[in-house]
């Protein structure tokens, strides 16, 4: 993982308030990405 490569690493708390932020966005980016495909295939829920 990046984060390891650094000099200085995060302290556990960081990392893991960093890890959870990268889930919200991967989660937002999925949620986004569903979305366009149920519009273009017009699927309803």
């Amino acid at each position: 993982m990046m984060v390891r490569l650094l000099k200085k690493p995060l302290h556990e708390d960081d990392f893991v308030q960093l890890r959870r932020l990268a889930t919200k966005l991967v989660t937002a980016r999925l949620d986004a990405a569903l979305d366009k495909w149920e519009l273009k295939n017009r699927i309803e829920e």
